[in-house]
């Protein structure tokens, strides 16, 4: 960690924005394993003691296997007959809950490339961590990265159909998120690697990826990861840092309130980001 906290902007907008209520009684699963164990903090002191009985993982690979962790989890709770509803609804926190929740003269609805053919009015699965991970898999294996984005796109297609196409788009996902599980523990993420997603991230979110507040969310917990680690190993230039600063800074004040979330402004600010790298 650098002096300046990871997830904090001036002291506290950060952590004001992860502690936004949950509204209803289906709150939506959204969890980053790095950064709520800074948030936390840590119960233990990563000092030279730590080191020498155990293996210090960076960041940017505890965010990494949190991510994919989250996703199995999200998926084996999809596919579980316990959430799989005989009734009218299904269950909620699987789903976007901005979709629904915003003022009705809000109209926030755009399209996105991974939702494509679900117009509005339509109740979309919360596909925040899915996106994530998927530019994971692209850096480290573009075809299987493009698998994944097929197969996401695909989930969100078998979610307006029936419980067989959504059992079967949920089972291609589970085979190909259990095939990363390896390839992400064991790979040691160099610089490159690192502004490479990071530069995904922004060029993805200038196409309006995250135009979901969720998804969003899990957007900038993901730089904000990067970024402090990119700071460690001294792999930033002094501009470089700079405009990652200034950046973060304006996509934490674009988050700070849920209900005034405005896409374009995510996408403006990723914009600019994307320039940079």
């Amino acid at each position: 960690m650098t002096s300046e906290s990871r997830h904090s902007l001036d002291g506290s907008s950060a952590e004001r924005w992860y502690r936004l209520p949950s509204r209803a009684g289906h709150p939506r699963i959204s969890f980053e394993l790095d950064t709520f164990t800074e948030i936390q903090p840590p119960h233990f002191k990563t000092d030279a003691d730590y080191r020498k009985r155990k293996e210090v993982w960076a960041g940017v690979q505890v965010w990494a296997v949190g991510l994919l962790l989250a996703v199995e989890q999200f998926l084996n709770l999809l596919a579980s007959a316990k959430y799989q509803s005989t009734g009218p609804w299904p269950e909620l926190a699987f789903y976007d809950c901005h979709g629904c929740h915003h003022s009705m003269t809000d109209r926030r609805w755009r399209p996105r490339q991974l939702t494509r053919g679900l117009g509005p009015g339509v109740a979309r699965l919360n596909d925040a961590n899915l996106i994530i991970l998927s530019h994971i898999a692209t850096q480290l294996a573009p075809d299987v990265g493009a698998d994944y984005r097929r197969g996401i796109q695909n989930l969100h297609k078998a979610s307006l159909q029936d419980k067989a196409s959504l059992q079967a788009a949920v089972s291609r996902l589970r085979e190909l998120t259990g095939g990363m599980r390896a390839r992400i523990v064991e790979h040691r993420f160099s610089g490159a690697d690192m502004k490479a997603i990071l530069a995904m991230i922004a060029n993805r979110g200038s196409d309006g990826e995250y135009n979901d507040y969720g998804a969003a969310e899990q957007a900038v917990m993901a730089i904000a990861s990067i970024k402090s680690v990119l700071e460690q190993s001294g792999s930033l230039t002094p501009t470089e840092k700079t405009g990652l600063k200034t950046a973060l800074g304006s996509l934490y004040a674009v988050l700070q309130d849920a209900d005034e979330y405005r896409p374009e402004r995510m996408a403006a600010t990723l914009r600019s980001l994307a320039r940079a790298f």
